[in-house]
């Protein structure tokens, strides 16, 4: 799946991370119980920047999971690596637990500079989030706090983990590892590690599925 994003280069990764955690079906519709981890589909996306219609500034690959819930809000990890050999993960988090993610990845939405709290094993960390109303997600960065990989850490440690903005608090769904999870982990070079050739090995497996 290719896909053109023309966005601010600031805005570009709360893109991403929103776009490759599309599924096949909504949250809603998938959710098994008790909770776990299911795999989204890779999503390999070019950038078009200031020169739009000329050659793409980069392209990536982003690799998503997402966790299910019917009472708590479902989280989603995602690994990303650029063209430029860069990586990193993001997360995002579902804000109504009945409400599908939207599926019209691919239309801008208005984006809603907040500042949310996330506590995590009796400490709080207030950083600032992006809410995108029409995916129904508010996602966060690895800056200034690393909160992706406190996520990541908190699913290992089976912590609490609660994210406030204003007057609301979500309960966020973070089931214990499974298989996806722990494929997951091997795969993405920010978890495991920084070994690349895992991840080049998917990105195989992707081209030869493509050919």
């Amino acid at each position: 799946m290719s896909l053109t994003v023309r966005l601010l280069l600031t805005g570009l990764w709360s893109a991403v991370c929103i776009n490759g955690a599309s599924a096949e079906k909504p949250f809603a519709d998938i959710e098994p119980r008790p909770a776990s981890w299911v795999s989204a589909k890779p999503l390999h996306y070019t950038y078009d920047g200031w020169d739009i219609g000329n050659a793409p500034d980069f392209s990536g690959i982003n690799l998503s999971i997402h966790s299910t819930s019917t009472n708590q809000h479902p989280v989603i990890l995602t690994c990303m690596m650029t063209s430029y050999r860069r990586y990193e993960m993001t997360a995002a988090i579902q804000l109504h637990t009945g409400d599908p993610t939207h599926r019209d990845i691919k239309q801008p939405s208005l984006v809603a500079a907040r500042y949310g709290r996330f506590y995590i094993d009796g400490e709080s960390f207030l950083v600032p989030i992006t809410v995108r109303r029409r995916s129904n997600l508010a996602f966060v960065g690895h800056r200034p706090i690393n909160i992706p990989a406190k996520l990541y850490n908190a699913v290992l440690r089976g912590t609490v983990v609660s994210l406030k903005i204003a007057k609301n608090t979500y309960a966020l769904s973070l089931p214990e590892r499974d298989s996806v999870f722990t494929e997951f982990a091997k795969t993405c070079p920010v978890t495991n590690g920084g070994n690349l050739e895992p991840w080049d090995a998917f990105v195989a497996t992707l081209d030869s599925a493509n050919e």
